[in-house]
């Protein structure tokens, strides 16, 4: 009897091997695809610091102002009073639907009587600090609404005050019309937060408060509360604006820290599961192979043992026979 041939490896099918060169080929384009996503995110969470960084300055540049403004009523021999919550009752006696256009137009808010060079009138100019005559009521309280200028010129020191002369109705229709030209030359934003429309508008409501003041002083202390109250409004306002958008940045970021650990994460068990899947289809193959030279092994066995059996049988019988043979008396 000879010993069964062994049978060389098989090879690797043609169709795994496409599989595994398709996937590899995935492989590289998904790698290729989170490369770019990281770079884009990167550069809009660098594009969202510098607009925050921009606002920033911007709410740092109020809050100077603020103090400039501050420091500006200690020099001027008075105290910036911060707003503080207060309580207004407001009753309306009559509406503007029904006023005259014209009447309604001269009623528009303008600008401070009081104008700088580029403006046009400059305010006028009062005697030195020495010879300045004693102030009314209405002028200290205009002077505590609005404290004066004060500046050196040629080694003397000038004093400025809001003047308080009532406003006619063709000033208020010329500072109407400088306040449109302003906005124009400055080029102020029509809507959204721009500073120098801000800027123009509070001059705007100063004057207002200067010619109530000087009809009614309790008017225009009350109309000087108003404005604080606006003020103290719009601060608060802009605290929770800035706070929120701090808020906003650092969820956004972690968002998108999170995010990318996922997507990571996610490509590496995607990559661990197509791995598998090869693996899986490699030893399926061997598997395939192994049960094909096992079934090939297990018919030539079956072969031999056949045709050792029926030798055996031939053997046997043959044996058998000859036994008989010795076994039968001899005839005579």
């Amino acid at each position: 009897m000879q010993p069964a041939k062994k049978s060389a490896a098989p090879a690797v099918p043609e169709s795994v091997l496409k599989k595994r060169k398709r996937a590899e080929k995935w492989e590289a384009a998904e790698k290729a695809a989170a490369a770019e996503t990281a770079k884009k995110t990167k550069a809009s969470a660098e594009t969202a610091f510098k607009r925050a960084e921009a606002y920033t300055q911007e709410y740092r540049e109020q809050e100077k102002s603020l103090v400039t403004l501050k420091r500006a009523a200690r020099k001027a021999g008075t105290f910036y009073v911060e707003p503080e919550p207060k309580l207004l009752f407001v009753m309306r006696l009559r509406g503007i639907n029904g006023m005259h256009p014209k009447t309604r137009h001269i009623m528009t808010p303008s600008l401070l009587t009081t104008k700088d060079k580029k403006g046009g009138k400059a305010g006028k100019k009062l005697p030195p600090v020495e010879t300045k005559q004693p102030l009314t009521q209405t002028e200290d309280i205009l002077n505590s609404i609005l404290p004066p200028r004060e500046w050196t010129e040629e080694g003397q020191l000038w004093v400025q005050y809001v003047s308080s002369t009532p406003a006619t109705r063709l000033d208020v229709i010329n500072l109407q019309e400088q306040l449109d030209q302003r906005l124009t030359t400055r080029q102020a934003r029509e809507t959204g937060i721009c500073p120098v429309r801000e800027e123009l508008y509070a001059q705007c409501f100063d004057e207002l408060i200067r010619q109530v003041t000087i009809n009614c002083a309790e008017r225009g202390l009350l109309l000087l509360r108003v404005r604080d109250e606006i003020r103290m409004t719009i601060a608060a306002y802009q605290t929770l604006y800035e706070s929120s958008i701090a808020f906003g940045m650092r969820k956004a970021l972690q968002a998108e820290q999170g995010k990318a650990d996922m997507e990571a994460r996610i490509k590496q068990l995607e990559a661990e599961k197509k791995d598998l899947e090869r693996q899986v289809q490699e030893l399926k193959a061997k598997a395939e192979a192994i049960e094909k030279r096992e079934g090939e092994r297990r018919a030539l066995e079956e072969k031999k043992h056949g045709e050792e059996v029926q030798f055996l049988k031939r053997t046997n019988a043959q044996l058998k026979k000859e036994l008989e043979t010795y076994l039968a008396p001899t005839k005579k």
